[in-house]
């Protein structure tokens, strides 16, 4: 089992290519079984999510849909994991063992800050409660640098969280949620230092993102928006009012001011 902090309790699991295990060895994922409408809702999240990180050039996590067999299946009700797994399509990352929980431990050990910057527009666009949760964004050296860059991971909690959205809560938090709190101090010095450029640049890649909605939404297997009940036309219109305010939700008029009122001077290194 993966994941002692989170509530869905991934596992790692050899998987391969064709249903007939042939492709041997296989490669490990971790994978995010469905766990009644509230999982199913939390794995719609991941893929979508994932697949608009993706979709506006974001480092992230290769993601795949794991098909369960029934023997697989049956073959967990001889152990003891503390829920029912089902034969069927599930979400999973492949595994990565060059990864470490971020943040670092000091601001000059980012190699892009505006990486941070990027994140965190995304997460207030798609309403991400679960950033700052260890584990939910990670670092890894991208060269033989000694900088990290950072990969957004583990989108379950998007939409407000897997009960509000399976609820359909998150209509209202898509109207009234604002920013997201994804490493407040990290992510001010990231947009004094680069200036509200940064912010709009974030805000540009929300927009290409837009422009592949329609693909992505698709990634998610019409039966987890059946044991959801989640209305994805609703989802994808909810993203675009979202995307179509993104500059009032992020608050870029306070960056810009921000960044005017200090116009020549210099941040302190504390």
């Amino acid at each position: 089992m993966m994941g002692g902090l989170t509530r869905w309790r991934p596992r790692r699991v050899v998987c391969t290519a064709d249903a007939d295990h042939k492709e041997q060895p296989g490669c490990e994922y971790v994978v995010k079984y469905a766990q009644g409408q509230d999982g199913a809702a939390a794995l719609i999240s991941e893929i979508v999510s994932h697949g608009l990180l993706e979709a506006g050039g974001l480092p992230r996590l290769e993601a795949a849909l794991v098909v369960v067999s029934d023997r697989l299946a049956r073959s967990y009700q001889q152990t003891d994991i503390g829920y029912q797994v089902e034969a069927g399509i599930h979400f999973g990352t492949r595994r990565r063992t060059d990864v470490f929980p971020a943040p670092p431990e000091s601001y000059g050990d980012l190699r892009d800050p505006t990486e941070l910057v990027d994140i965190w527009v995304f997460d207030s666009w798609l309403m991400n409660i679960d950033r700052a949760t260890h584990g939910n964004l990670l670092m890894y050296h991208a060269s033989s640098a000694a900088q990290w860059s950072l990969l957004a991971v583990d989108q379950s909690d998007c939409f407000g969280g897997a009960h509000e959205f399976r609820t359909g809560r998150y209509r209202k938090l898509c109207r009234e949620r604002g920013a997201a709190g994804t490493f407040e101090q990290l992510r001010d010095r990231a947009v004094l230092e680069h200036g509200p450029q940064a912010v709009r640049q974030a805000m540009d890649k929300v927009a290409n993102a837009i422009g592949q909605l329609n693909q992505v939404m698709a990634r998610a297997p019409s039966g987890w928006w059946s044991a959801a009940k989640v209305d994805a036309q609703e989802v994808a219109q909810c993203l675009r009012d979202r995307a179509a305010r993104l500059g009032e939700i992020v608050d870029i008029k306070h960056w810009e001011g921000l960044t005017d009122g200090i116009n020549g001077g210099r941040l302190l290194n504390l």
